[in-house]
C-alpha cells in the first residue's frame, strides 16, 4: 500500500506537469501514490498524465474549481495516511520523500514535516540559496507569515480530519489558512534543514498576485481571529499579525509600483505597531529591504530607492538612512558579484556604495575589490 500520496493539481500546465510527476517517480523512496487532478484545463493536460505507464498515477478529471478545490479532490480521493502537495509547476527532489519519512519514523505524532527548497526560474535554473524553515513553528509565529510553500510539506492526514481541508473560498494563501488551523488544533510542526525542492517562479509573477495575494492574506486573518475562544494572549498578538500583513502587502506593492498601495499599507503596518519603526532587525525597512532580493527584482537598489523615495508623509524622518541603507545594499552587491567573477558589476556597485556613502573608500576589503576590477577591465 502507499504510504505517501502525492497529490498534484494542473490548470493548463501540461508544458511543466510532466516534470513534476517525473520527481516523484525518481523518488528515493517508492511507496507512494500520485494523483493528478486535472481542474478543467483545455491544453494537454490529459495526454500527459497518460504519457506514464505507471499504475501507481491516477489521473482526475474534474469542473474548474480552483486550486483548493482540485487540491480537495485529491485529499478525498487519496488512500494514504501521508500526502504532499505539489503544484504542476514546482518539483520534488530525489530526497524529499525519503527525508519526509524519516521524520515520521523518529516523530511519529507530528502534523507536518517541512524541509527546505531553493528557487528557479522557469528552466529549473536556480536562482537563489538554499532556504530552510524556522528551527521550530507554532501557531504564533504562523500568524506573523507563512514561512514555507506548499510542497515543502508533508502533512499527517489525520490532522486534516480534525482541521478541515482546503479553504475553497480563498483564491490564495489557502496553505497558510490550513497550516494555521492545524497548529490552532495543537498539530506539531517538525522542520529539517535539508533541501527536498524547487519552487519555480515566472515571469511577472509578482505584479499579477499583488492585490489577489493582498485580499486573500486579510481574509486568513479575519478568519483565524474571528474564531471563538481564542486565548487573550493570542488576542493580544493581532495588531502585530495585521502589521506584518501590511508590510508585506506593501512590499509587494512597491515591487509592482502600486506607490500609493504601498505608501498606505505602510502607513496601517507602523499604526498598529510601532515598533516597526525600530532601526534594526525586525524593523519596517530592515524587512522592506529584505524583499529587494526577491527573484522578480531585477535592480534591488532602485525597488530601495523607490521605497524611500515613496514614504508615507509620516514616516518621512526614515528617509535619513536611505544613503547608509543604499550603500550598505550596494557594497552587498558587488561584492557577491566580485564572488561570481562578474568584475564589471563588482566595479559598477563599489562606485555607487562610495557615492552613498563615501566612508566606504577607507575599507581595505571595499577598496581592494574595486581596485582589482577596474585593473582587470582596463
Amino acid at each position: 500500500m502507499s504510504k505517501i500520496s502525492v497529490i498534484i493539481p494542473a490548470y493548463n500546465q501540461d508544458a511543466y506537469l510532466g516534470q513534476a510527476i517525473e520527481s516523484v517517480l525518481a523518488q528515493e523512496f517508492q511507496e507512494f501514490e500520485v494523483i493528478v487532478v486535472d481542474d478543467g484545463s483545455t491544453d494537454g493536460t490529459k495526454e500527459v498524465a497518460a504519457r506514464y505507464g505507471d499504475s501507481r498515477i491516477r489521473y482526475i478529471y474534474q469542473q474548474n474549481k480552483g486550486l483548493s478545490g482540485a487540491r480537495n479532490r485529491g485529499i478525498v480521493s487519496a488512500v494514504a495516511p501521508y500526502l504532499l502537495f505539489l503544484d504542476a509547476d514546482d518539483y520534488l527532489l530525489p530526497n524529499a520523500l525519503s527525508l519526509h519519512c524519516e521524520t515520521v519514523r523518529d516523530q511519529p505524532d507530528m502534523a507536518l514535516s517541512v524541509g527546505g527548497w531553493v528557487l528557479t526560474d522557469e528552466k529549473r535554473n536556480r536562482i537563489s540559496g538554499d532556504h530552510f524553515p524556522p528551527d521550530s513553528v507554532d501557531f504564533v509565529d504562523l500568524l506573523k507569515k507563512n514561512p514555507f510553500p506548499v510542497h515543502s510539506v508533508l502533512v499527517a492526514r489525520q490532522w486534516l480530519d480534525r482541521a478541515g481541508l482546503f479553504d475553497e473560498t480563498l483564491r490564495a494563501c489557502e496553505d497558510w489558512d490550513l497550516w494555521l488551523r492545524i497548529a490552532r488544533s495543537g498539530g506539531q510542526i517538525v522542520t529539517h534543514r535539508q533541501v527536498i525542492c524547487e519552487y519555480r517562479t515566472h515571469p511577472g509573477q509578482m505584479t499579477k498576485q499583488v492585490q489577489r495575494m493582498r485580499t486573500a492574506m486579510f481574509a486568513v486573518l479575519d478568519k483565524t481571529f474571528a474564531v471563538e475562544r481564542i486565548p487573550e494572549d493570542l488576542l493580544n498578538l493581532k495588531k502585530k499579525a495585521y502589521a506584518a500583513a501590511y508590510l508585506k502587502a506593501a512590499a509587494r506593492a512597491y515591487h509592482a509600483m502600486d506607490l500609493s498601495d504601498a505608501k498606505r499599507d505602510l502607513q496601517h503596518a507602523v499604526e498598529l505597531d510601532p515598533d516597526l519603526l525600530d532601526d534594526g532587525r525586525g524593523g519596517a525597512l530592515e524587512l522592506l529591504t529584505s524583499w529587494a532580493y526577491a527573484p522578480s527584482n531585477t535592480n534591488p537598489l532602485a525597488y530601495l530607492d523607490r521605497v524611500f523615495n515613496n514614504l508615507p508623509e509620516d514616516l518621512a524622518e526614515l528617509r535619513s538612512r536611505r544613503r547608509r541603507d543604499l550603500g550598505r545594499m550596494a557594497m552587498q552587491l558587488a561584492f557577491s558579484a566580485y564572488q561570481k567573477g562578474d568584475l564589471i558589476q563588482t566595479r559598477r556597485f563599489a562606485w555607487q556604495a562610495f557615492c552613498y556613502q563615501p566612508t566606504w573608500v577607507q575599507n581595505r576589503g571595499v577598496l581592494s575589490i574595486f581596485l582589482r576590477s577596474c585593473l582587470s577591465l582596463r
